[in-house]
């Protein structure tokens, strides 16, 4: 290949995997306007998915949604035809201990994002969504505007950034690709550290007010953001989050002040 030809194909690739800007959620549109969905969710038994499902129930006969378990090859059974939109979550496993086994995991998963999302292509299906992650952002990055730029600095933020361009690379005027990048979630029954600070600030008369802030987003901020683009077909990259950042210090006093405990909150500068 001479230099000219090995240019065009390094311009070639640049094209196909540019991701757009981050877009904007309108999250207030009027659900009484619109015909009944029905979603795919891929991830079984997931906190976002049931949740999902369980927000949906606020507008009865809008919804008709169907969990689908993304492990071996049962999945291939299901006739995509049936459906509008599949609603793709990545698998988590919190009994696996070492990062080697955690990356094991999440390639299996965006190869398997990447084939259901073929599938739901080409059974005609109008929308896939694929919940992405912060990590893709630089791991020092806790506050994420639009300006931030995805730096992973990772092999995992590397993966999940990769997936994200192979999806983005099937997006069409017919088949919209939208991709969430989830940054930390927390409300009722979440599991993670957030369960870890509910504990410690109903338990403790004392909590470190810790200074740092990151972008968090509460269940039904998410699960109002998925209903949105679903309903509309809203392809893009998106970065739902709280209007205001917050820390562990803010998670503790706010749980704290719920269950009306006068707690004393020790300051580490």
């Amino acid at each position: 290949m001479n230099e000219n030809q090995s240019r065009q194909s390094k311009k070639c690739a640049s094209a196909i995997y540019k991701m757009p800007e981050i877009a904007e959620i309108d999250t207030k549109q009027n659900m009484n306007d619109t015909k009944t969905k029905k979603i795919l969710i891929a991830g079984a038994d997931s906190y976002i998915g049931k949740s999902f499902v369980s927000f949906m129930c606020r507008w009865p006969g809008s919804c008709q949604a169907d969990m689908l378990c993304t492990k071996g090859d049962s999945w291939k059974n299901i006739p995509f035809e049936n459906y509008d939109a599949v609603l793709y979550i990545s698998k988590t496993d919190d009994t696996l201990t070492t990062f080697r086994k955690h990356l094991m995991l999440h390639k299996a998963d965006a190869c398997q994002a990447v084939r259901i999302a073929n599938r739901a292509k080409i059974s005609g299906i109008e929308m896939f969504l694929y919940l992405s992650s912060l990590h893709v952002y630089s791991p020092e990055t806790g506050m994420i505007t639009k300006t931030s730029r995805p730096e992973p600095s990772d092999a995992y933020g590397r993966l999940r950034l990769y997936t994200e361009k192979q999806l983005w690379n099937m997006n069409s005027s017919k088949f919209h690709v939208a991709i969430l990048r989830l940054p930390k979630i927390y409300g009722y029954k979440c599991s993670g550290s957030y369960t870890g600070i509910a504990k410690a600030a109903i338990r403790s008369c004392f909590f470190p007010k810790y200074n740092q802030k990151y972008s968090v987003i509460h269940i039904d901020n998410l699960t109002s953001a998925i209903r949105s683009i679903l309903y509309y077909n809203k392809a893009g990259v998106y970065f739902p989050q709280n209007t205001s950042f917050s820390g562990t210090y803010d998670f503790a006093l706010e749980i704290s002040g719920f269950y009306g405990k006068k707690t004393k909150k020790h300051c580490i500068v």
